[in-house]
């Protein structure tokens, strides 16, 4: 995620709930989930190719959809993504720690169901 589009997340967070800020918990010891957790959720290729994209990642941060568009190879798809330059709209980025990221919010998700 965009660092800006976080401190927006956490202001809205705040104001909208009338949260201070040690009401939000920031807890890096939640798990993050497996392979298996989010395979069963989302396609193998999917996940694949975010492994590849974070091997392939620099210190840049890149638009995310272009580079998934591109590793699924859904030929169908590419071309509608051409021609109606769906990259503009793509506000969500990619660098070398997304995958850990999702991960970790993945793994937030599943403990709290599990609570």
């Amino acid at each position: 995620e965009a660092g800006d589009r976080i401190s927006g997340i956490l202001e809205a967070l705040q104001s909208g709930i009338n949260l201070d800020s040690s009401s939000i918990l920031l807890d890096e010891t939640v798990p993050l989930a497996t392979d298996s957790q989010i395979l069963a959720v989302h396609e193998e290729a999917y996940l694949l190719s975010l492994k590849s994209q974070t091997e392939r990642a620099s210190t840049d941060v890149s638009r995310f959809s272009p580079l998934v568009v591109n590793d699924l190879e859904d030929k169908e798809y590419i071309e509608k993504y051409k021609r109606e330059n769906l990259s503009a709209y793509s506000a969500t980025r990619f660098s070398k720690s997304t995958l850990r990221c999702a991960r970790r919010a993945a793994g937030a998700v599943i403990k709290a169901v599990e609570i």
